[in-house]
């Protein structure tokens, strides 16, 4: 008879309930979804304070083809890359969220097409776009750690 509770009780805790007291899982991600789409507004705005106080303090970018970026000042260097594209462009879908089952870390995927015009020549990228968040002692939701990649396949 021990075995079913145990399994129970393991299982409502991979669902969910067992989040730290006090902790409302709807309310966590409900305000999760809301700093992804803050993200995609303060990148479509090209709001680079915006962007940076939603990453944590060690918050890392891993881009492709390139080093890793550890920390504000990392990130704001390679934001500031963004910003000085001619005629750049963010639009990004409808994030996918979801929330740990202890309502204090997540993650947010999104679709995002960029573009920009180099020499006259107009530049797209349809990419896949990852963070993982982590909430902070207020409850704010903060980047820890922010990865994307080309879903456009290889040609050979």
């Amino acid at each position: 008879m021990k075995a079913p509770l145990i399994l129970a009780g393991t299982s409502m805790c991979l669902l969910g309930a067992c989040a730290p007291a006090g902790v409302d899982l709807a309310d966590a991600q409900a305000s999760l979804v809301e700093a992804a789409e803050a993200y995609h507004q303060a990148a479509a705005t090209l709001d680079t304070d915006a962007l940076l106080a939603l990453y944590a303090e060690d918050g890392a970018m891993m881009p492709p083809n390139g080093p890793d970026v550890v920390g504000l000042a990392g990130v704001r260097e390679q934001v500031n890359g963004f910003t000085s594209l001619v005629d750049f462009q963010f639009s990004a879908g409808s994030p996918t969220v979801v929330l740990s089952a202890g309502g204090q870390m997540g993650y947010s995927v999104a679709e995002i097409d960029l573009s920009w015009t180099v020499e006259g020549e107009a530049v797209t990228e349809r990419l896949r776009d990852v963070h993982i968040w982590t909430r902070a002692d207020d409850g704010s939701w903060k980047l820890a750690v922010d990865v994307w990649n080309s879903l456009v396949p290889l040609e050979d």
